[in-house]
């Protein structure tokens, strides 16, 4: 065979295996955008627990959450991620441990701009959030894949993360 056909036949070879090396590494660089946002959004979740703990009826429900408070600590943390202040996607729970398993005893809603009892309970804030009260920050957020074919079978994939702390003072 001439030097010339082996020339067209690696260019055939190569423009076969161009898309499935391109794919492989698009979808390489999405699973490691995917893990820098997983280990991002559960740091900020941690965060915002720890700061919880220590300033526990620091709320916010602007959209843009000052650093001051549990919501702006978290979106303030996670980087890659953008955090929406909802309650459908930031949950800050309250549980009463003077019982044997820890009771839900309200948490606080961006909705509403106020800490809600729980359903059928009669908890007050004042009852609930006190030292020694176990706080759970849940984190809901959403990664959409940007590789083809990866993107049209899995459009978004929901990540939760929750972190816990007992209150302190």
């Amino acid at each position: 065979m001439s030097r010339r056909g082996r020339s067209g036949q690696s260019m055939v070879e190569f423009a076969l295996l161009m898309p499935v090396l391109t794919l492989t590494i698009w979808g390489c660089i999405d699973f490691g955008r995917w893990e820098q946002v997983r280990v991002s959004v559960a740091n900020a979740d941690r965060v915002a627990t720890r700061f919880a703990v220590t300033n526990p009826t620091s709320w916010s429900s602007a959209a843009a959450p000052p650093s001051t408070s549990i919501e702006g600590q978290l979106q303030a943390i996670a980087q890659g991620a953008t955090i929406v202040n909802d309650d459908a996607h930031i949950t800050i729970a309250y549980y009463d441990t003077t019982t044997t398993t820890p009771t839900l005893c309200g948490q606080y809603s961006v909705s509403s701009g106020a800490w809600v009892k729980a359903t059928g309970t009669s908890y007050t804030q004042s009852t609930c959030v006190t030292p020694g009260s176990l706080i759970k920050v849940t984190v809901t957020y959403t990664f959409r894949p940007s590789t083809p074919g990866i993107s049209q079978l899995m459009p978004s994939v929901t990540l939760t993360d929750t972190s816990q702390m007992v209150e302190e003072q």
